[in-house]
């Protein structure tokens, strides 16, 4: 076996980097980062597959899922929903490979998260892959996790490996399963990406050694965005947009108590709502019961190209993001991103790694988690400002173009991982 290995890897040394971005769901609408992560490598020349352990059901994907044909790249696990038919594929699992299938399941080594099968559903998959990619990038831990107990296993043993944590990984999971799973990572030569200082923090303190630790942050191509044109005046109705899953750490209630307290302040505001989620139903209801029926817009999920052109069309930009009940966290939102690359007004709040991204005052503006009094008496001050706030527009701007530059991160990426394989220069 490791004289194939080594073989391929001789052969493939002047031929192109091969890359497998494992992921929890394909193509995910509102994962942009890591679509837009995948197809920055195509274009330097890498040669990617998709490892999703579950296929999304778009009405309509992003233009360039098709553009790269991604879903033709994309080995899907189908790790089944019901916990019950993930247990009977799960037995079947065992019946045909018994010797992994128990390291898979070991608790005492990986904790009770070893009973959601995700890493015994993949055993099956195995003999479709590639045994020698060059390397393997993880995004979210959990996936991380997989992958280095596939490794242990006997499996892409030469393979560098990747795993990039984005926030849910190090909140609301941790809060149910515990530091126990992680500790793989912790023992193994993965190396960590944090995607903001915020989480490589609490990375360092589960045990993650420095030299195995970094920032890197996801991004937007600046090159596709570009900013809009100097605002002169200020508007008789203040547009509002705020984008994103229709879940509890997005704030999105929070978002709709600003235009109410707004409407108190005798601003004349409208609320656009972008995002698909759980809380769909309970958000419309409370906007009814604000009598904000008609200031409110919820236009579901979109891609990115009309995800821009709503954010082109509005005066703030707006994200009210806050811990969940479950502890989950944001990382730094990408929409905050594509707004300042556009040198849109952008308002948000002092969460997780957002004051990386927002310099309140300087290049937008942030308030104090679920204050959405400050959130109405700031945009106020905006709606009555607006023709004298370039300085800001134009350091959110200047912001995305010098630490969110999508080309210049997958190139930094690119060159590290070159480094790290045979395509080192």
């Amino acid at each position: 076996m490791q004289n194939i290995v080594n073989s391929i890897k001789k052969n493939r040394k002047c031929g192109v980097m091969k890359i497998l971005f494992v992921v929890s769901s394909f193509p995910k609408l509102s994962e942009t980062f890591i679509l837009n992560q995948i197809t920055g490598l195509i274009d330097l020349g890498v040669d990617v597959e998709i490892l999703a352990f579950q296929p999304i059901y778009n009405i309509e994907n992003h233009p360039t899922v098709a553009q790269y044909h991604l879903l033709e790249k994309v080995h899907y696990v189908n790790l089944p929903q019901s916990y019950l038919k993930r247990l009977a594929v799960g037995l079947k699992i065992c019946l045909q490979h018994p010797k992994q299938a128990l390291q898979q399941l070991n608790i005492l080594k990986n904790g009770w998260y070893a009973l959601t099968l995700r890493s015994l559903s993949l055993l099956p998959k195995m003999g479709n892959l590639d045994p020698s990619y060059d390397v393997i990038i993880s995004h979210y831990g959990p996936n991380g996790v997989v992958v280095e107990q596939m490794k242990q296993a006997g499996f892409w043993p030469n393979s560098q490996h990747y795993t990039f944590f984005h926030g849910y990984d190090l909140t609301a999971f941790r809060r149910r399963w515990g530091h126990k799973p992680y500790q793989i990572l912790v023992q193994s030569d993965c190396q960590i990406r944090a995607i903001s200082h915020y989480f490589k923090k609490q990375l360092s303190d589960l045990g993650i050694p420095d030299a195995r630790l970094a920032v890197h942050h996801m991004g937007i191509d600046c090159e596709k965005i570009k900013p809009e044109k100097s605002i002169i005046k200020s508007p008789k109705t203040l547009s509002l947009v705020t984008v994103g899953r229709l879940v509890e750490k997005k704030g999105m209630d929070q978002a709709i108590l600003t235009l109410a307290a707004l409407k108190q302040r005798a601003i004349t505001a409208e609320l656009t709502i972008i995002g698909g989620g759980a809380l769909s139903a309970q958000l419309h209801a409370l906007v009814h019961a604000l009598k904000l029926d008609a200031y409110v817009y919820f236009m579901g999920e979109q891609d990115q190209i009309v995800v821009q052109k709503v954010i082109q069309a509005a005066d703030v930009v707006i994200l009210m993001s806050h811990i969940s009940g479950q502890g989950d966290m944001e990382g730094i939102p990408v929409v905050l991103m594509e707004a300042m690359a556009q040198a849109k007004p952008v308002l948000s709040t002092y969460h997780s790694g957002i004051p990386e991204l927002i310099q309140s005052e300087e290049n937008g503006w942030l308030v104090p988690v679920d204050d959405y009094q400050a959130a109405a008496d700031q945009l106020k001050i905006i709606a009555t400002n607006l023709a004298q706030i370039e300085p800001i527009r134009k350091a959110a701007r200047l912001k995305i173009e010098t630490d969110f530059n999508n080309r210049v991160l997958n190139q930094q990426l690119y060159d590290e991982l070159s480094a790290r394989t045979c395509y080192a220069k």
